[in-house]
């Protein structure tokens, strides 16, 4: 995508679309429960049914239909049809509302902290909006002039639609990413050269999972069997040193040692100690930390070889087509909440006293969505602000997608950040009080591209 391509504009045609479809599915719903404008009530009744289908769509689901959305509709119209009354009709919205905040949050996949109830969780994301909201007013941060108009009005949501191009080739997106890290590794002909033999993006994929699954299937066999006092071996993870990792891994082998050998295996290979090291601490390594670390990148792997699966087959082409990138309060305080994914970032979650900071200090949440659900997001992915030490303004995207994977929605994502940086280099440094789900710390960037240093 060239910088020509790449188009912003307002949301718009969102909002208007919703309008539009929530307005006609509420007079229908009243129509076939036979309720005309001439009834006394017909206000408040249209009132209270247009809550109903904007809590449908709000609270929507991944694999829920139109065709089940339809039985929904459908049982309000007989209920009103059944006479009842308004003050009733209200309770039940109330109540509606609550069992689809539940039934998503019981359907959605990700981790998280036990759900606390909508009434709970609404008190946290308005405190959450209210503190962040206050943070802003004292920071002032620097927004990409694409969030202002022509007379310096600040919009809070900006949308691209993603080219089919961008759309079409973005499993090769993130095999790239993966090629320019490791540079034993190629990729040409539709497969990774490795070592000199070829082999095919999804096996590439799937065996580094398998190897790790491996791993954990013989740890749950022998816990004995990984020993954290190998200062060794944990010396040249702390210090990220593959080549001496090897060297002693040899040593090893020759003199058959067998201490950590099923780590070691796992180790063995390049890209899964490049990955696995990077998300552990340098200064200590426990076993919770290591294992975490491992589960973590095994789930990496499973999902893009399951990209790779159905993108091969074209089976998600078109799911996302635009990208809606947003500074509103309300967008980044529920980036983990009453969505199809949970994370720490939840309103129940962990992390979610740094949400806060997010929106007072300049993040930006980019969303992906289909133009047929625009109130339906499908992946999210958080945008920081790094600053340079003239108080010039960076960005970078997270690594982790969260929701439906859709690597046409990451190049998508990374593309426009690029394009906010137009003109940057130097060094950019991250907030000390934001937290980083990645461990990034410092942004260097230069013409030619973005690199970050952990």
């Amino acid at each position: 995508m060239t910088e020509e391509e790449i188009k912003f504009r307002r949301d718009d045609v969102e909002r208007a679309f919703i309008k539009k479809r929530n307005h006609a599915q509420t007079a229908q719903i009243l129509k076939n429960a036979g309720i005309s404008l001439q009834h006394p009530n017909y206000k408040d009744y249209y009132r209270t049914t247009l809550g109903y289908v904007h809590e449908t769509h709000r609270f929507s689901i991944y694999n829920e239909t139109a065709a089940q959305q339809k039985e929904i509709f459908d049982a309000l119209s007989a209920k009103l049809a059944g006479g009842i009354s308004v003050a009733e009709y209200q309770d039940e919205l109330v109540s509606f509302r609550y069992q689809r905040a539940a039934f998503q949050f019981e359907n959605s996949g990700g981790h998280g902290a036990e759900y606390s109830g909508y009434p709970n969780v609404k008190r946290i994301i308005d405190e959450t909006i209210r503190e962040g909201v206050m943070v802003r007013k004292d920071e002032q941060p620097y927004y990409p002039p694409e969030f202002y108009d022509e007379k310096g009005n600040l919009h809070g949501r900006i949308v691209m639609d993603i080219p089919w191009k961008i759309q079409s080739e973005s499993a090769m997106y993130n095999i790239a990413m993966l090629v320019d890290k490791y540079t034993d590794i190629e990729f040409c002909d539709n497969a990774f050269i490795v070592k000199g033999q070829k082999v095919g993006p999804q096996r590439f994929f799937s065996s580094k999972k398998h190897l790790i699954e491996r791993f954990f299937n013989k740890l749950k066999a022998s816990p004995e069997s990984l020993d954290m006092s190998d200062e060794a071996l944990y010396n040249t993870l702390k210090n990220r040193d593959y080549a001496a990792f090897m060297k002693l891994n040899k040593e090893r082998g020759i003199s058959r040692h067998m201490r950590n050998a099923d780590l070691r295996l796992v180790l063995k290979d390049e890209v899964l100690f490049g990955e696995i090291t990077a998300r552990l601490n340098k200064d200590i390594i426990t076993r919770e930390g290591l294992l975490s670390a491992i589960a973590y990148v095994a789930e990496d792997f499973k999902r893009d070889a399951d990209i790779v699966k159905r993108e091969s087959a074209k089976s998600t082409l078109g799911e996302i087509n635009r990208v809606m990138f947003s500074i509103v309060p309300y967008d980044i305080a529920t980036q983990a909440t009453w969505r199809n994914w949970r994370t720490c970032m939840h309103a129940n979650g962990m992390y979610h006293d740094y949400v806060f900071l997010n929106i007072g200090l300049g993040s930006i949440v980019a969303y992906g969505y289909n133009k047929d659900q625009p109130q339906k997001m499908i992946s999210r992915v958080l945008i920081h602000a790094f600053k340079s030490m003239k108080g010039e303004v960076a960005y970078r995207a997270n690594h982790r997608i969260y929701g439906k994977e859709n690597l046409g929605f990451r190049k998508a994502v990374d593309m426009c950040v690029a394009h906010f940086n137009r003109g940057r280099t130097g060094i950019y440094d991250f907030h000390p009080e934001l937290y980083s789900e990645d461990g990034v710390s410092v942004l260097n960037l230069n013409k030619n591209q973005a690199r970050h240093i952990r």
